[in-house]
């Protein structure tokens, strides 16, 4: 590997020689909205989105009013849309949700502790068994 690349990566710099190529907004297709014709935005995967930045902002805010107006009718904290159970701020099918998350996160952190604990133990050496002689208990 060449080493002024090498250098670059470890400093998150562009290598010497290397030029960007020039990120032309017109060559973006427009957003997807009716009244709007500014490019569509960026994802963080660098895909392109459907619509532009500003109109995907909007959206959200538009879908944070909705939740919040759901919530505060009795609606559910997670989902917003199915009516919470007496006394809690959950509905029934988000608390289930929930708790098979939690098992899973649970089962999870067993399985990682049995990998840690199997890799401290130190190497020993193989002991055979009366099987592997060829006699039979």
């Amino acid at each position: 590997m060449d080493l002024d690349l090498l250098i670059a990566q470890w400093s998150g710099q562009l290598p010497p020689g290397c030029l960007l190529p020039a990120e032309r907004p017109e060559a973006r297709p427009a957003c997807s909205h009716k009244r709007c014709h500014r490019p569509v935005a960026i994802k963080r995967n660098g895909e392109l989105a459907k619509a532009c930045q500003r109109c995907l902002d909007r959206r959200a805010r538009s879908c944070r009013r909705r939740r919040a107006f759901f919530v505060a009718q009795g609606g559910c904290r997670r989902c917003a849309y199915r009516k919470r159970a007496e006394g809690d701020f959950l509905c029934a099918r988000c608390r289930g949700d929930r708790d098979v998350e939690r098992a899973q996160k649970r089962r999870d952190a067993i399985d990682a502790a049995a990998i840690d604990e199997f890799a401290a133990k130190p190497e020993t050496a193989h002991r055979t068994s009366n099987l592997g002689c060829g006699l039979s208990p």
